[in-house]
């Protein structure tokens, strides 16, 4: 007679109890990978000045170019930004800060589950003056 770990009408063995315990733990451990999958990108990097001190306050909007959808962050003290949760697609990115110029840089690319780095070297001057970067695909994939 095997032993039991339930005696009544219905007997189940200890073999059997083990088996549905890590039958359940490997159904739950595979379903923890599905959930965890990203659909959504995000973008980080640091602003500087022309002389690599990093400026702290700096507005930096990510501008969706289909859909119009925007995100906006500040630099922190250190200079760094770090954009979370943006929909995939095609972005204009503009930095702008007191005494120096505008800077935007086009058609940056964000792909699902994918952090993209993104620095900015900004150039003294008035924030109505704009520098507006062109970075091909190519450079994109050389930076990877």
């Amino acid at each position: 007679m095997s032993p039991t770990v339930f005696e009544g009408d219905f007997h189940v063995s200890k073999y059997q109890t083990w088996r549905l315990i890590a039958s359940v733990a490997l159904f739950c451990l595979c379903c923890s990978g599905l959930a965890a999958q990203e659909f959504r990108a995000s973008m980080t990097g640091q602003v500087t000045d022309p002389s690599g001190a990093t400026v702290a306050g700096a507005q930096v909007r990510a501008v969706n170019r289909d859909t119009q959808q925007a995100y906006n962050v500040k630099t922190t003290d250190k200079g760094d930004y770090f954009i979370p949760y943006i929909l995939p697609g095609n972005y204009t990115v503009t930095v702008t800060s007191p005494g120096f110029k505008t800077q935007v840089q086009n058609s940056v690319v964000l792909q699902a589950g994918k952090s993209t780095g993104l620095n900015f070297a900004l150039q003294l001057g008035a924030a109505s003056q704009t520098v507006e970067v062109t970075v091909t695909w190519l450079d994109f994939v050389s930076q990877s």
